[in-house]
């Protein structure tokens, strides 16, 4: 799941970690699987899992429009609102060019209301530059596994279908 840019992206120079994407801070592909095969082992038989998958609106409209700076510059926007949003125990990760994972347990009654803080917080996020101000939005599609029952593969697809359907359904203003 892993893009190449991502994997460039977090070798580009700055001294970046390795497994760090350079722009956001958070863990690239390879490092948030792996730690999410630790974290997936600490998860109680009685807690539900919750994957949110994000996805970056038109990240290539403002790459053109305005340069990649400016779209990494949105990047890292997300990427903040995601680590201030993440559950304390989550495991928060920037998987592809525009597109952001936060694995954590939670209470079935409450996603609903994470999931729209997390769609609030992503709606219309301001990145000034020198020449124009841009906003920003993301779409995220959210997925619960059922107690003690954790499939990855499946809570991905359940995540990216989520995801997908709320793109269709409510396009953003440009």
């Amino acid at each position: 799941m892993m893009s190449s840019s991502t994997t460039s992206a977090s070798s580009r120079g700055n001294g970046a970690v390795a497994g760090v994407d350079a722009v956001t801070g958070l863990p690239n592909g390879g490092l948030w699987h792996e730690r999410v095969r630790h974290h997936v082992d600490q998860i109680p038989a009685a807690d539900h899992a919750v994957l949110l998958v994000i996805d970056v609106d038109e990240l290539q409209v403002v790459n053109y429009a305005h340069g990649r700076a400016v779209g990494d510059l949105a990047l890292a926007a997300v990427g903040s609102v995601l680590r201030a949003r993440c559950h304390p125990v989550g495991v928060p990760g920037r998987i592809g060019d525009d597109e952001f994972v936060h694995l954590f347990t939670a209470d079935r009654d409450v996603v609903p209301q994470l999931v729209q803080h997390m769609r609030d917080d992503l709606t219309g996020l301001i990145v000034p530059t020198k020449d124009a101000v841009v906003a920003v939005s993301a779409t995220v599609g959210a997925a619960v596994s059922p107690r003690g029952r954790l499939d990855l593969t499946r809570l991905f697809w359940d995540a990216e279908t989520v995801l997908y359907a709320e793109k269709k359904l409510a396009p953003r203003a440009r």
